[in-house]
Order: C-alpha cells, then structure tokens, then sequence
C-alpha cells in the first residue's frame, strides 16, 4: 500500500484533493529546488511563504478562538439570565474595568474559601 493510499484511509477513505495539493506543492518545489541545486533564491522564496502561511494559519486560529469564546459567553450569560438566583451584574463583566474584575474575582475566591471552612449542615 502507497503512503498516499494509507494516508486517504486514516482521513476516511475518501481522496481530499486539500490533501493532495498540501503535499504536491510542497514536494515539488523540494524536487525542483534539489534539480538546480537548491539555489539561494529559491530557499528565500520558501522560506517567505512558509512564513507567511504561517501567519495567516496563526491569524485563523485565533479568529476561531475568538468566534468560539464568543459564543460560550453567549450561552453562559443566557443560562445566568434563566436562573433566578444568579446574580445579573455578572453577565456584562467582560467590558468591567480590570479593577471590577479583580473585585469579583476575590469577592468568588472569599466566598469559595467561606463555603469549603463551613460544616456540612
């Protein structure tokens, strides 16, 4: 079995022409780069791409991040609002200044401390 059928199986079975093109592209260039000698010019050319698409992978990653961060606090603050006794102050914290925030960050680190040293009732 070919590396690349072995490949096409652990990614489900079907061929992904993303796949293909992420390896072909790649190989080529190092075939080519070795045919010539692998001149200055060529590996500065590489080296500028990798770089880039390394930028660019960097830069969706934390869009996603950021996308998927969203909408947790989205979820968060709507199960704050159905439950009667959560306190409502508490879902716009993430536009609080740093101080309000490290305000409520002791005020639930006192009241867990204070919780843990009560007896079970």
């Amino acid at each position: 079995m070919s590396a690349v059928e072995s490949c096409m199986l652990w990614t489900g079975g079907r061929p992904n022409p993303r796949w293909l093109l992420a390896w072909s592209q790649p190989s080529t260039w190092v075939l080519y780069s070795a045919a010539f000698g692998f001149p200055a010019r060529l590996e500065t050319i590489f080296q500028t791409h990798a770089a880039a698409t390394t930028l660019a992978m960097m830069i969706v990653i934390q869009h996603t991040q950021a996308r998927a961060q969203a909408a947790t606090q989205r979820k968060l603050d709507e199960i704050l609002l159905a439950s009667p006794e959560a306190d409502n102050t508490r879902i716009t914290l993430e536009e609080a200044p740093d101080n309000e925030v490290e305000g409520e960050t002791d005020a639930h680190r006192d009241a867990r401390r204070d919780a843990s040293q009560e007896p079970p009732s």
